[in-house]
């Protein structure tokens, strides 16, 4: 059987094609894969009786004249809807047309979850990283115990924490609220040694009475 070792390109031809990349998943594919069903298209391709003249001008696995002309197909029809033009047709799109939009909106929607699966990648590396650190996020409203929400993103909302050496500093400032440069209150540490010294006397006498 004679061949032509060039296509004579018309729509039911750019047709087949679009309809084997949509088929095999070539325009949503990884880039693992992407060859691969290139390489399917090829085959398939050559398969119809249309084109069985021209499959022995094509090597087996060497799909780039079928993925230039779907490339240059899809741009020019693209630009050509994009402009409001339907290639001089009136009514609904043709076939080629109607292919070319289904391909364009499973890119988009490819893309889309691409991205938001991304996001989410960042948003867990970003809280697993809080969590090794120790530095878990909190949320900036939350309820109190008698159920009012406290918003704890405002500073003079937030509830104070007394420690034990909060408490301490406290008892150890002056009337004034301030510490000495050392931290204590020669006042303060005087009395606190007495109570301890009275403490201390009373549970001897208790110790002294009860062995009586």
């Amino acid at each position: 059987m004679a061949y032509n070792p060039y296509i004579p390109w018309n729509d039911e031809m750019v047709v087949v094609l679009l309809n084997l990349v949509v088929t095999e998943g070539v325009h949503i594919a990884k880039k693992s894969e992407i060859t691969k069903k290139w390489n399917a298209v090829n085959d398939l391709f050559f398969e119809q009786n249309e084109l069985l003249l021209y499959k022995s001008a094509y090597k087996k696995d060497d799909h780039r004249k079928l993925r230039d002309k779907y490339k240059s197909e899809l741009k020019k029809i693209k630009a050509d809807i994009d402009t409001g033009n339907q290639s001089g047709k009136s009514g609904e799109l043709s076939q080629k047309y109607q292919l070319v939009q289904h391909i364009l909106k499973e890119i988009d929607c490819e893309e889309e979850e691409k991205e938001e699966k991304k996001k989410e990648k960042e948003q867990l590396n970003t809280i697993e990283g809080q969590t090794l650190n120790g530095n878990r996020p909190n949320p900036l409203k939350k309820r109190d115990l008698d159920g009012n929400i406290v918003d704890s993103s405002d500073s003079t909302k937030k509830v104070k924490i007394n420690t034990f050496e909060s408490a301490m500093l406290n008892f150890l400032a002056g009337p004034d609220g301030t510490t000495k440069k050392d931290g204590t209150d020669s006042t303060n540490i005087d009395s606190c040694i007495e109570d301890v010294t009275l403490i201390i006397i009373l549970i001897l006498i208790c110790i002294c009475i009860f062995k009586l």
